[in-house]
């Protein structure tokens, strides 16, 4: 039970939150920055990313680096098709083929930076 607290409570908790946030209508006035909705979905995407690098790099039999890295992006990009599907059911909301790539695209950058991280500690580590 602690390592399922401890590793994928916080995935749930976060897709739970995501899921809750999708069903409101989007804001009325968003800032007039470029693209900024996309940058939202990266960023909201690369730590659902790294959430999940975490949670499947705490199993037993995960252990290999590129094979958590992938089943990680696919993870946070399937949940942000999942995601899409919602919003398109959400008055106010709609779905996006290009929030989709973003939520892919951020979750491979959170993935990237959380291996980089484990990799930089534990290069620090005492042998």
């Amino acid at each position: 039970m602690p390592r399922f607290l401890k590793y994928w409570l916080p995935l749930i908790v976060y897709c739970l939150a995501i899921f809750i946030q999708s069903s409101f209508p989007s804001p009325v006035k968003e800032p007039d920055v470029p693209f900024f909705d996309k940058y939202l979905h990266m960023l909201g995407y690369a730590l659902l990313g790294a959430l999940f690098c975490r949670a499947y790099g705490s199993l037993r039999h995960g252990g290999k680096f590129w094979r958590v890295a992938f089943l990680s992006v696919l993870s946070a990009g399937l949940y942000g098709i999942s995601d899409e599907i919602h919003q398109y059911f959400v008055p106010g909301r709609s779905a996006d083929v290009m929030d989709v790539a973003a939520d892919f695209v951020g979750a491979a950058w959170g993935v990237l930076l959380y291996m980089c991280f484990i990799i930089k500690r534990a290069a620090r580590l005492p042998r």
